[in-house]
């Protein structure tokens, strides 16, 4: 499962509301097959999804992190929900390569999902 593009370049050109909610997406689906995954006792494959998902996210973060980019999505609402799911999302992960944690972190990065985009 793999995006068209890694990173939504926000001060390159405008990045519609349907770009972001399918980035949102990608992360969900892959969450919820690491969790069921998880279920059929299959935690190497579950791990997998959320090493996935911390890569391009990591990628993300790192580019949004930047002053010139956060200027710009400080000031649209949807930017900033964005920014604030994929900060919240990567940063607040535990012990991102342990079965013991890997349940955990998969749910935050839906819980984080449905609270900044409550209609994904």
């Amino acid at each position: 499962m793999q995006l068209e593009v890694s990173i939504l370049y926000f001060d390159k050109g405008f990045v519609n509301e349907d770009q972001i909610k399918n980035h949102v997406r990608h992360y969900v689906k892959l969450a919820e097959q690491g969790l069921k995954l998880v279920n059929e006792n299959k935690y190497k494959e579950a791990l997998h999804c959320l090493k996935e998902i911390r890569k391009t996210m990591k990628e993300e973060y790192k580019y949004y992190s930047k002053s010139k980019v956060q200027l710009l999505m400080w000031r649209t609402p949807l930017y900033n929900n964005y920014y604030s799911f994929i900060h919240e999302a990567f940063v607040n992960q535990e012990v991102p390569n342990a079965y013991r944690t890997l349940v955990s972190n998969l749910c935050n990065i839906q819980s984080y999902a449905s609270f900044y985009f409550s209609d994904i």
